[in-house]
């Protein structure tokens, strides 16, 4: 697993303070956020409707949250150029978001 393109979001404490009110937190402990909290992080920093963006496994690494995001069909050029016409290829970009900060990442699968 390689991880590139470290982001963070500026969305992220105004999203963590809507999910949690702190004045119910007695300690200082670091709050990790929640699947939810991280999956609206994404939605919001990728300007995507909440549906693109589902779940993938933990790959391994459990300190982060993975997800497939669908940003759209763009048509398959080399297919229009041999008569091929409606077909689409789509265009899949998978992310991570750390469980403690928040920040986001660009997840590529390296074997």
């Amino acid at each position: 697993m390689l991880l590139v393109s470290a982001t963070t979001i500026g969305a992220r404490a105004e999203a963590a303070s809507r999910a949690v009110d702190q004045s119910e937190h007695e300690s200082n402990e670091a709050h990790e956020i929640t699947y939810e909290e991280a999956h609206d992080l994404l939605t919001a920093f990728l300007k995507v409707r909440p549906l693109a963006i589902e779940k993938s496994g933990d790959l391994g690494y459990k300190e982060f949250y993975f997800f497939m995001a669908d940003m759209g069909s763009l048509p398959c050029r080399p297919c229009a150029r041999q008569g091929q016409k409606g077909v689409y290829v789509g265009n899949f970009q998978y992310y991570a978001v750390d469980r403690r900060t928040g920040d986001v990442w660009g997840a590529v699968s390296c074997e």
